[in-house]
């Protein structure tokens, strides 16, 4: 039995598909594929915006998990953050001046191409890794 990684920090599977076929004939191509003798796949929270959930089938099941979330935003990155509520803006506002009298200044930026993603990425990781490296070893000398 084979399965998709699911850390618990994954809202959503990290299922990747190129094409227009569905999760069934993917998996089906990928059965035939995988090493060994295979006996089912299972791929977990797949965000049906982005692939149809399958008919139920004689080697098809599926099952429902959680709703994700999901926020459309139908004008600008001002006009959406107009729109949050006031504890969320306080508190935001409360750790950039927390950070900025540490001497860490901040800056929200609006990714608006695909172009701009790959290094958005690349800088939340990097950020990550900040992070995480500061609650295990604490600041730097």
């Amino acid at each position: 039995m084979w399965q998709t990684f699911q850390p618990s920090q994954l809202p959503l599977g990290a299922w990747i598909a190129a094409g227009p076929a569905g999760l069934t004939s993917n998996c089906q191509e990928l059965l035939r594929q995988l090493p060994g003798m295979t006996l089912g796949i299972g791929v977990t929270q797949v965000d049906t915006r982005f692939s149809e959930r399958p008919d139920e089938g004689p080697t098809v099941r599926t099952q429902d998990y959680i709703q994700t979330a999901w926020v459309d935003i139908d004008g600008t990155f001002e006009a959406y953050w107009e729109a949050r509520g006031k504890n969320l803006k306080q508190n935001t506002r409360k750790q950039r001046n927390k950070l900025r009298t540490e001497g860490t200044d901040t800056k929200i930026e609006c990714i608006v191409t695909a172009e701009e993603v790959p290094k958005a990425i690349a800088d939340y990781g990097a950020l990550r890794v900040l992070v995480e490296n500061r609650r295990w070893y604490g600041d730097p000398p």
